[in-house]
């Protein structure tokens, strides 16, 4: 079942007209293409945004201020220090997320997924065991949401994302 959110022709970015993204979910943005990320960057909850570059990752750390990169040697002091002074948005590589989870409590913070296509891709080349791990570690998250701007067809998703409400 595919559910829709309807946007009107003049908006550009969609967190002009919603505030968090569909919880528990794989999001097909490709409509809108915009915005996605800047709505968990932006909002009142607790996030992680796995990404799969450190180009990315740097890239959303310079336009949000708030939003602590982790990534490659980020020391585990800086991570519990951002999250004691009361740190809500963190952006991760793909490949660090399981470092991170033993930083921070998951279930307190929702996972954005990035960039899913990229996700897929990588799991059928060469980081099939960091793509299988940050899949089966998302659902230790208050909740979990796979966003692409590039949706594979459905029937090449990993089994846990096709179980996942389509948006």
């Amino acid at each position: 079942m595919i559910n829709k959110i309807k946007i009107d022709k003049n908006v550009r970015y969609l967190y002009e007209i919603i505030d968090d993204l569909p919880h528990n979910a794989f999001i097909d943005k490709g409509v809108t293409g915009c915005g996605g990320t800047t709505i968990v960057l932006t909002n009142d909850e607790y996030y992680v945004v796995a990404v799969h570059s450190i180009g990315l990752l740097k890239n959303k750390c310079e336009q949000h201020k708030n939003v602590l990169g982790v990534y490659g040697d980020v020391p585990s002091e800086e991570i519990s220090n951002y999250i004691e002074f009361g740190g809500k948005k963190i952006i991760v590589t793909y490949d660090s997320l399981p470092r991170l989870i033993k930083e921070i409590d998951p279930s307190k913070f929702r996972l954005l997924v990035d960039e899913v296509q990229v996700l897929i891709r990588y799991a059928g080349l060469f980081k099939s065991k960091v793509c299988n791990d940050l899949i089966n570690k998302s659902f230790n998250f208050k909740s979990v949401s796979y966003m692409t701007a590039t949706p594979p067809p459905k029937k090449y998703l990993p089994e846990p994302m096709r179980k996942l409400p389509y948006y």
